[in-house]
């Protein structure tokens, strides 16, 4: 209940320098073994605040986050209203 666009969380994977490089490393390697593709169908269970639906979106991936947490999920709408329409 205490999330905040200020929060770390809400600057995933970039809230910290060693976080980031934990959790980029680890992203490669996860994505590499999804095997994605443009169209590819995601579901992002446990997105918080979005952050990895936004980046498979930005790879043209069809992603549906889903979280437990009603905040995360109204900040990741937030973030989402604020970004500029996808180009082609």
């Amino acid at each position: 209940a205490s999330l905040t666009p200020a929060s770390e969380q809400c600057r995933k994977p970039w809230g910290s320098p060693e976080g980031a490089l934990h959790q980029t490393r680890h992203l490669g390697m996860v994505l590499q073994a999804a095997d994605l593709f443009r169209g590819a169908r995601v579901l992002d269970f446990g997105c918080a605040t979005g952050w990895l639906s936004v980046g498979l979106s930005l790879m043209g991936c069809d992603a549906v986050g889903v979280d437990v947490s009603a905040n995360a999920l109204a900040l990741a709408e937030q973030a989402k209203a604020a970004r500029p329409p996808a180009q082609g």
